[in-house]
């Protein structure tokens, strides 16, 4: 016999990408804090072996923490590749610029 879900329980939970997305972090940040314990990132559950759903109630309450606690209006995301520093980025060696002394 299969078990059918609870529409309304399967529309307040996310996966993990769509979790990261709503809080702005990335699914490798959120994977992250669950492999490794923690205790900073949001609470989720597990619904078997490798399935992990997140309550979109618990977020926002993770986020209301979060937001307090910082003392700003919108979480801290990761950086992004665009925001990384100048030597932060590898450099390209320009053509002719190398060349053995004769």
């Amino acid at each position: 016999m299969v078990m059918q879900a609870d529409q309304s329980t399967e529309s307040r939970t996310l996966r993990s990408p769509e979790a990261a997305q709503y809080i702005g972090m990335s699914d490798s940040w959120l994977r992250q804090t669950r492999m490794f314990g923690r205790s900073d990132g949001p609470p989720f559950r597990r619904m078997g072996a490798r399935t992990v759903r997140y309550l979109r109630s618990e977020l926002d309450q993770w986020l209301e923490r979060r937001c307090s606690a910082t003392g700003s209006a919108q979480p801290n995301p990761e950086p992004e590749a665009s925001a990384l520093r100048r030597s932060q980025v590898p450099r390209r060696v320009q053509k002719g610029r190398h060349r053995a002394a004769r």
